[in-house]
């Protein structure tokens, strides 16, 4: 019920009077008669904040009181279309120019990471995607590793589970 208003703003960093670089771009929302609600930033550095002025990451989204989701829908009445959580490596150090990754080289990770009691964020957990083996032709030889931390290892999760290329299982 009512209306939303959708508005951009620069907002420039004032120990650069008179200067606009090294400002920020606000995205936000705002009732008829309510103030203007920041909902998403992108910084001077590109790092974009949903929920968040201040993202520290390319991508930053946060909430609070409530689970901060990422969804990824398809709605299609065809079996074969999917969603997918894409993670890629590229041995170039130049944005969409792809090189050839090697054996043990980490092509991505899931983490989950949580705050010890000197208040400093620590990864309790992780799933590691990596090359198993170099590549060949017409494919990438990959294992996933799953880690986890206990009260030694210093915010640094021990391997607990592989499964390799061949599909062998460790533990």
């Amino acid at each position: 019920k009512g209306i939303i208003l959708i508005s951009g703003r620069t907002v420039t960093d004032d120990s650069n009077a008179g200067d606009d670089s090294g400002g920020t771009l606000e995205f936000g929302t705002k009732a008829l008669a309510g103030a203007l609600a920041t909902r998403m930033t992108i910084d001077s550095d590109g790092n974009v904040g949903i929920g968040n002025t201040a993202p520290g990451q390319p991508l930053e989204i946060s909430t609070t009181a409530i689970d901060a989701i990422v969804e990824i829908s398809t709605w299609s009445t065809t079996p074969a279309h999917t969603s997918t959580l894409k993670l890629f490596k590229s041995s170039s150090a130049t944005i969409n120019t792809v090189a050839e990754t090697a054996s043990g080289e980490v092509l991505g990770t899931i983490e989950g990471s949580g705050v010890h009691s000197g208040n400093v964020v620590k990864v309790a957990s992780s799933i590691r995607f990596e090359q198993d083996a170099a590549a060949d032709g017409d494919s990438v030889p990959g294992r996933i590793v799953f880690c986890t931390s206990d009260l030694d290892d210093a915010g640094d999760p021990t391997t607990r589970m592989t499964i390799d290329a061949s599909g062998k299982v460790g533990i």
